[in-house]
């Protein structure tokens, strides 16, 4: 599979050596400084050091080549660092070697004093060394010579040693211990946070990145929108743009004949044929399987039409897979801000039901949104009336999935999955009506009837021997109200079911809404003994911040990037480098981590060797009524034991 397009470098490294570099040249400038005022302040002393006679003009003249080399040649820094650190610990070594053998203790005890204050010196310098694990072999090095020195000279000395020698150098060890480790604490510490803050940028990378395509995910693109519609600074008129929704005709049929690494293969060259149509401030992100969305800013809706055709026109060239010659077609619908829509959603809405209508029309064209186009909406408005009805005419069900144990293969929770079988239209997909209660107000009873089912269904397995947890999503607006809390509670005292047994998914949207009033509902729900899980986590806001400030336990990594995990040629390097991005994360705050969509063995063998814990999708087990999950759970496992 052709990789995907690589990310360009952040200026961050250059920044950091360029601020690395002016700090070093001020510091070199300060020591070079420092030894010339020491020279002749030493040729006016009539009891002059032979050593400082010679090592000072050897240090100045060091340090002036050290300083000529960085600022002619500012690539040599870790060279002229490295040098700086070590010339500097020798000097301080070698002055007090001299300086104890001397046989002057008077002498002795001056000089240790001029010595003292470079002491700390030497430790800073050690904060300029690229690679922190040779500043600290240093630290050691400089450590150990100095309290060596001082140790032997005091021990071969025990019979004459002078009093106050002898404490100035255990004041001299004292401070040298000390100095090295604040220096160790201080270089762990921004080793731990350079580590934090890689892991940092690369989940907010691929959380905003498709990662077969290396395009603008559907996120990305709805920011990116969301600035478009309320720029900053505010302004009264803001500048026109136009949404052009793009679905490949026919894709799954590649999918199905030619597999579906021939279908990457397409969807990559597609992405590539469609970025090379745009100017380079406009913007491309797939937001699903074989749909993109391309984002054009001051750009009207005839412009538009003309861009979409391009895009058709990019499209006809046949794609080679493997020897195998194939054409795929497109249908694209544009909606227009602002005629079409003043709200992100409602433009992505309008661009998509306009590329519907030329789907029904026949495909491979170009059509744009008109209030007509919009029967689609009126459709899901005939919905959103049923669904007010639906739970009191007991058309709602649950079905359980199995979330086991990667290692041993156990079911450890069962997550429950919400249905809705219409009496005309039969099933109807959670992505289409849950929206649709989030917006009229039915997903509070809702929400609630699915937690006293769950708890119902639970309390029935723990019956029957199973200690198993039961999943329950909860929506932003059920999590938002006031009786929340109340509402989880009555649910478990209702149906007399352990605590410990139910987890609540809730998504990041709903954590970083309003973190406050989140951290105190999840406090008092960590105090009943109720768990919490982040779902579909990388797809979201994917702050650190949020995961170290709110009592979560669990975090679920989207099956999206499950999907790309494993290849026909291998691991997918993206999708691995996030997986154990978010392992990390979740060890540095004590959470598990659970995979969701795991459809084959690779992924299930790719995720266990990463050290994922858990795992759910179709290659253990579907949604499965209760009786069907209570069956499940008499061959997973013996009754009357604990996982």
């Amino acid at each position: 599979m052709t990789p995907p397009p690589t990310p360009t470098p952040t200026p961050d490294a250059h920044t950091h050596a360029h601020v690395t570099s002016r700090a070093l040249l001020f510091t070199l400038t300060a020591i070079a400084v420092a030894f010339g005022i020491s020279i002749l302040f030493d040729l006016q002393r009539a009891d002059h050091n032979p050593f400082d006679r010679v090592a000072y003009p050897l240090m100045l003249a060091g340090v002036a080549a050290l300083l000529g080399l960085l600022i002619a040649r500012p690539r040599t820094l870790p060279i002229v660092t490295v040098t700086t650190v070590t010339c500097s610990g020798l000097f301080f070594l070698s002055k007090l070697i001299y300086l104890l053998n001397s046989g002057n203790p008077d002498l002795i005890k001056d000089e240790l004093a001029e010595s003292f204050f470079w002491l700390p010196g030497v430790y800073v310098l050690s904060f300029f060394v690229p690679f922190i694990r040779a500043a600290q072999i240093g630290n050691i090095i400089f450590l150990g010579g100095v309290t060596l020195t001082a140790a032997a000279y005091a021990f071969t000395h025990h019979r004459t040693l002078d009093l106050e020698l002898l404490n100035a150098l255990i004041q001299l060890s004292l401070a040298n211990l000390t100095f090295f480790g604040l220096a160790r604490l201080s270089h762990r510490l921004s080793g731990h946070y350079a580590r934090l803050a890689t892991h940092t940028e690369t989940l907010q990378h691929l959380a905003s990145t498709d990662p077969l395509t290396g395009l603008p995910n559907r996120l990305h693109l709805e920011r990116v929108l969301q600035r478009a519609l309320h720029p900053d600074p505010p302004t009264t008129d803001p500048a026109p743009f136009s949404v052009v929704y793009i679905d490949l005709d026919g894709f799954k049929l590649i999918n199905d004949t030619l597999g579906h690494e021939a279908g990457d293969h397409v969807l990559i060259d597609t992405a590539s044929r469609l970025r090379s149509c745009c100017r380079a401030h406009d913007i491309i992100a797939r937001i699903s399987g074989d749909e993109f969305v391309a984002y054009l800013p001051g750009i009207h809706q005839d412009m538009a039409e003309m861009v979409a055709y391009r895009f058709l026109a990019a499209l006809e060239p046949p794609f080679t897979i493997d020897g195998q010659v194939t054409h795929l077609t497109a249908s694209l619908g544009i909606s227009a801000h602002p005629d079409h829509g003043h709200d992100a959603a409602a433009l992505l809405r309008h661009a998509d039901s306009a590329m519907y209508r030329v789907k029904s029309e026949g495909r491979n064209g170009v059509g744009v949104y008109t209030p007509d186009s919009g029967e689609r909406e009126e459709h899901h408005r005939r919905l959103a009336r049923d669904l007010r009805v639906a739970l009191d005419r007991q058309e709602f069900t649950l079905a359980y999935q199995p979330i086991v144990d990667l290692p041993t293969g156990r079911t450890v929770k069962v997550e429950a999955l919400l249905r809705w079988t219409h009496p005309t239209h039969g099933p109807i997909s959670p992505m289409t009506f849950i929206p649709l209660a989030e917006a009229n107000g039915s997903i509070v009873p809702l929400g609630t009837w699915v937690l006293n089912e769950a708890c119902a269904s639970a309390r029935a397995w723990q019956r029957a021997g199973f200690d198993v947890k039961v999943c329950v999503n909860v929506s932003v607006i059920q999590f938002s109200q006031p009786a929340f809390v109340a509402t989880v509670l009555q649910a478990l005292a209702t149906h007399d079911l352990p605590p410990h047994l139910l987890e609540l998914e809730l998504t990041e949207g709903i954590v970083m809404k309003n973190v406050e009033g989140v951290r105190a509902t999840l406090d008092d729900l960590r105090a009943a003994g109720v768990g919490t899980a982040v779902d579909d986590f990388g797809t979201g806001y994917s702050s650190l911040a949020y995961l170290r400030d709110l009592p979560i336990d669990t975090l679920k990594i989207d099956r999206s990037f499950i999907k790309d995990l494993v290849t026909d040629e291998g691991p997918s390097t993206p999708a691995m480098t996030l997986v154990e991005a978010i392992i990390r994360v979740a060890d540095v705050f004590g959470m598990t981590v659970v995979a969701e969509g795991i459809e084959t063995e690779a992924q299930r063998d790719a995720l266990r060797a990463l050290g994922v814990g858990c795992g759910q999708g179709y290659h253990f087990a579907r949604p499965l009524p209760l009786e069907g999950l209570l069956a499940s759970l008499k061959l997973d496992q013996p009754a009357d034991s604990t996982p």
